[in-house]
């Protein structure tokens, strides 16, 4: 047992331990964190393009239903949810319109004529355009509301003459709580 050599073993195993193995190294990480890396980027930008040209799909085919829609047939149907939630607001709170007018009709003097009428069911309140001959009869239709006990504001706007030299003034009227 004497003649075994140990040194040469030991110096073989020291060259396999001091070979570098590449698969191990620090460069082959370094290369394959950057090869995964580069490509979860250029996945990540692929599909993000992808989603700008669905999004631009979206956006034309908006745009070609809205042009598609016709205006008038939007504005008869605005127009009729606007009547119908008024109508649904007057039953509710038992408020008759044609009654309102009617006492209305009945308020106007005969000199005075009436060339626009609005009525905000939400607010109670009564807005219109009339024509007479002369700031009298302005007067005198004012006092006519207001002793009237049907309204709790009567306001002139804005008074003019036209050009045939007739009174135009706006009238807004609160209707007083029953």
């Amino acid at each position: 047992m004497a003649n075994i050599n140990l040194h040469q073993s030991f110096e073989r195993g020291e060259e396999m331990r001091k070979k570098p193995n590449f698969f191990a190294s620090r460069t082959f990480i370094s290369i394959i964190i950057l090869v995964v890396f580069s490509g979860t980027y250029f996945a990540l930008d692929y599909y993000r393009s992808l989603l700008e040209k669905e999004k631009q799909n979206v956006i034309d085919s908006k745009q070609r239903e809205l042009t598609a829609i016709d205006t008038e047939i939007v504005s008869e149907v605005v127009d009729f949810n606007t009547r119908a939630k008024s109508i649904a607001y007057n039953l509710a709170n038992k408020n008759k319109a044609d009654e309102n007018f009617a006492r209305l009709e009945e308020l106007i003097l005969n000199s005075v004529y009436l060339n626009s009428y609005e009525y905000d069911y939400v607010e109670g309140l009564v807005s219109m355009e009339a024509v007479t001959g002369s700031y009298q009869s302005v007067a005198e239709q004012m006092l006519n509301l207001n002793k009237s006990g049907y309204f709790s504001r009567v306001e002139i706007s804005s008074t003019k003459r036209d050009k045939e030299g007739q009174v135009v003034f706006n009238l807004e009227l609160q209707l007083a709580k029953k």
